[in-house]
């Protein structure tokens, strides 16, 4: 499996371009993850037990009526302990840096919410890796990379891109970079604020809070493109404010040129 992911600052528009390129998505030149969960579950033999058959029956006759990701999950995952203690070594570079940026947060909640993001997304990398084959690139809306906070070029300072490129989560294909005005963002997180979708990041703060969260987010994902730069994986930009169909096939021919490459 060849991983893709949708980076950006929290409110520009990577869950409304991920759904339209899902949707638009009919020559299959990528898996979105969904997809890439339901292939898997097919694809398993680790369907064992009578619900986990049943589960598989009505993921193979199209009955799941969309409960597939629910599904597909609940037949793919094993236990956390043995996925953390099988695989959690491909990932101690990222685990590192990730634990050194909670330490800076005195919110016990925001710690436990960031680890248990991080080891969902081990699991899914895994699991996916596990049962589909080497050229199936898949896209992640909010893959392990962002569930990264603090990334930047000062990490170089203390470990080899060597060292950072034998990490599994760094271990990427490509990067979907998502850019937008941090007005219009600050406008849309705005809006989602007022109609009650805000994200766990950003659901308490005042309006001058949020405009202030905005600009530094805006800044801190600038900072983590820069270093997946100077890691060398190969990164599209997209103006999330231009035209969906338009940046479905820019993103299409992206993912085909990386397929012929490969």
């Amino acid at each position: 499996m060849k991983r893709i992911e949708i980076l950006g600052a929290s409110g520009v528009g990577k869950t409304t371009l991920f759904d339209k390129l899902c949707s638009l998505n009919e020559d299959k030149v990528f898996f979105c993850l969904p997809d890439a969960f339901k292939t898997s579950a097919k694809n398993s033999k680790q369907a064992k037990g009578l619900k986990k058959k049943i589960l598989l029956y009505l993921l193979k006759n199209n009955l799941a009526f969309g409960n597939e990701l629910k599904y597909s999950k609940y037949i793919l995952y094993t236990s956390e302990k043995s996925l953390i203690s099988k695989f959690g070594n491909n990932y101690f570079k990222s685990f590192d840096i990730l634990y050194d940026n909670l330490k800076k947060s005195n919110s016990v909640e925001k710690r436990i919410k960031y680890l248990n993001d991080f080891i969902s997304k081990i699991k899914d990398i895994e699991l996916l890796e596990k049962n589909l084959i080497n050229n199936d690139y898949v896209l992640f809306d909010e893959g392990i990379l962002h569930k990264l906070p603090g990334i930047n070029t000062s990490i170089f300072d203390i470990y080899s891109k060597a060292e950072l490129k034998k990490d599994k989560a760094f271990d990427i294909s490509a990067i979907i970079y998502c850019e937008l005005s941090p007005d219009i963002v600050f406008k849309q997180a705005l809006k989602r604020k007022n109609e009650g979708k805000a994200s766990f990041s950003h659901k308490n703060l005042s309006e001058h809070e949020l405009e202030s969260f905005v600009n530094k987010n805006i800044e801190s994902v600038k900072k983590a493109i820069s270093f997946y730069e100077e890691l060398e994986i190969p990164i599209l930009k997209i103006n999330t404010n231009d035209d969906l169909n338009y940046n479905f096939n820019i993103i299409n021919d992206f993912i085909l040129s990386l397929k012929n490459v490969n």
